[in-house]
């Protein structure tokens, strides 16, 4: 399998498990695919994976500190809208997209 076909390989599966992918994901699936690979596996266990705190209640926390970090809106934003919906949020804070 040629190093192309498992990247691409790699950034379907990153995009399939979370149902998005981000810039950093093409990125690095495109420049350093061992790194994507490494990246995603401590996503897994931290964030993807239900252990102590279920799916939701990391959300909130990540986003949280996204906001607390000064993270881009459009990553923040498009966090929620991937996750636990972004319906969800606009009725929580209100619409931070800029649309409605």
């Amino acid at each position: 399998m040629s190093r192309k076909h498992e990247s691409d390989d790699l950034l379907n599966s990153v995009s399939n498990a979370r149902g998005y992918s981000l810039a950093l994901h093409e990125v690095l699936a495109k420049h350093d695919p061992d790194a994507l690979a490494g990246y995603e596996q401590m996503m897994r266990a931290l964030y993807l994976s239900d252990r102590r705190l279920d799916g939701k209640t990391k959300e909130l926390v990540y986003v949280a500190v996204l906001v607390a970090l000064g993270a881009a809106e459009q990553h923040i934003v498009g966090v929620a809208r991937a996750n636990t919906g972004f319906d969800m949020w606009c009725r929580m804070f209100g619409d931070v997209s800029g649309t409605s």
